[in-house]
């Protein structure tokens, strides 16, 4: 839901939406577990890591356009 609502706000805004400080650090920290999870590992820690990957890169290809418009 966090990260459903970052990326609407990030989409919805012409500025930058106000992500934590250390989001950047946060992102990588989830990727990594996404990347590593298995449906035998630990299912309920973290359930769909396919849409969170998908979320986070949507929410950094919001911020790339931003950047390039300037």
């Amino acid at each position: 839901d966090f990260l459903q609502d970052c990326l609407a706000c990030e989409m919805s805004q012409p500025r930058f939406s106000e992500l934590s400080f250390r989001f950047m650090e946060i992102e990588k920290v989830l990727l990594d577990v996404c990347a590593l999870l298995s449906p035998s590992l630990a299912p309920d820690d973290v359930s769909n890591p396919d849409k969170i990957e998908a979320l986070l890169q949507d929410i950094r290809d919001a911020q790339q356009v931003k950047r390039q418009v300037g």
